[in-house]
């Protein structure tokens, strides 16, 4: 399904109220049977004052099925079946897929590009990608050069949204925003017609979020969001809102935490009353709220695609009541799992942190038990011996400084030795 631009048009003016609405609106007896199979319009958003129209789902190129031991071809593909079901935000970094996601997005692009050749009025797309301290990018010239570098990649002139990258805690935004630093170089870039809209990542605190955003320097945030985490970030991104930015959340599903320990979440959202699926239930959370511009997901599979467009089918705002009932439920018992993000793989010991981590999951939403028959399995099947692993760290802390999570990784460590095995 290819959005023509009268229909895009269309779709857009009249989804921050009418449609938006309408699809809120539908009484819960059609949202069964054969609506449930049905692929529902994309809904488009505008992206805080930029004069851009972004869909509510958002395609996250760090996941593609490249990385999994697909093929380049598979990954393109997905990526052009999502703009053809309406998708047009694609975020995507240096780094991502063994250094390959930009390329492949690149790869994507072209082909539409190729396909929409005689379209009269094409569905208009929008790509990101990413640079700061974080990679090695500390001036402002070092931007430039990796602005330039992905553009190579990407096989476009310019960049719509650029991030200013994974910004940890305010010291990290203070190294961006220094006099020929990273922030500078964006400036630059934007002089010179390379980017348009400068915007951030963060995974910050809730409240070092408030403070980056009152600064007023940056045009949207990109931000980690879902059921198991949301009051840390609500008042940041209702802030942003009331800014007039941009509001993009990533991590939609905990880094998969939510679907593989699916029958744990079921339990807890009964009271919910959304009768969705866990997965649809995550999804809806996050875009029936109508402070939030794109949910980014992050997909790897045709079936992936397809479940999170049908989500549309289910949008709906959850309430103050509901929201309350969440927090309750939730921050209690789910504040601190680790989301597998592999940031921590950087120990020069070698140990393998978020894989202990992910197991550490299993204490918090099933018990000692739990935990205890995981990590002998693995100790016995592949060789995995977590006091071993743990007994060479060198306390150098360099697994906590890049934990997204701000997770006390090594307090962990010593809880795991001395009281769980």
């Amino acid at each position: 399904m290819t959005l023509n631009r009268r229909d895009f048009l269309k779709t857009g003016a009249a989804t921050s109220i009418g449609l938006w609405l309408d699809t809120l609106l539908k009484p819960l007896s059609l949202l069964a049977g054969d609506i449930d199979r049905a692929f529902p319009q994309m809904v488009y958003r505008p992206y805080g004052q930029t004069g851009k129209e972004v869909s509510l789902l958002g395609f996250g190129a760090m996941r593609l099925p490249f990385e999994k031991g697909g093929g380049t071809g598979e990954s393109v593909a997905l990526l052009v079946k999502a703009y053809e079901m309406g998708v047009n935000y694609f975020d995507t970094a240096p780094k991502y897929v063994f250094d390959k996601s930009e390329e492949i997005v690149g790869l994507a692009m072209k082909e539409i590009d190729r396909r929409n050749k005689n379209v009269r009025h094409p569905l208009p797309y929008y790509w990101t990608s990413k640079s700061g301290v974080g990679i090695g990018d500390t001036k402002a010239d070092d931007v430039l050069r990796r602005i330039e570098e992905s553009l190579k990649r990407l096989g476009k002139d310019k960049i719509p949204f650029y991030h200013m990258w994974c910004l940890m805690d305010l010291n990290h935004y203070t190294e961006v925003m220094k006099k020929d630093g990273p922030y500078e170089g964006a400036l630059k870039a934007k002089e010179q017609g390379l980017i348009e809209h400068i915007v951030f990542s963060s995974h910050a605190t809730g409240e070092e979020n408030l403070q980056i955003i009152n600064d007023d320097v940056f045009e949207g945030m990109l931000v980690g969001y879902n059921v198991t985490n949301f009051p840390r970030q609500d008042k940041a991104i209702r802030r942003a809102a009331e800014k007039g930015m941009g509001v993009v959340t990533m991590n939609p599903l905990a880094g998969g935490l939510i679907p593989q320990n699916a029958e744990y979440f079921a339990e807890r959202l009964k009271s919910s009353g959304t009768g969705m699926t866990i997965v649809q239930t995550a999804l809806a959370f996050i875009m029936g709220q109508p402070e939030i511009t794109v949910a980014l997901s992050g997909m790897s599979k045709m079936e992936h695609l397809e479940e999170n467009i049908k989500t549309l089918n289910f949008l709906k705002v959850f309430t103050e009541t509901q929201l309350a009932e969440l927090k309750s439920k939730y921050l209690q018992d789910l504040d601190g799992i680790c989301t597998t993000c592999q940031y921590c793989d950087v120990c020069p010991e070698d140990i393998p942190v978020y894989r202990i981590m992910e197991v550490y999951n299993t204490f918090i939403l099933k018990g000692k038990a739990e935990f205890q028959g995981y990590a002998n399995w693995l100790k016995e099947h592949q060789e995995l011996d977590f006091k071993a692993e743990i007994e060479k760290c060198i306390q150098c802390k360099l697994c906590e400084k890049n934990c997204t999570q701000h997770l006390n990784i090594l307090e962990r460590f010593d809880e795991i030795t001395t009281k769980l095995l």
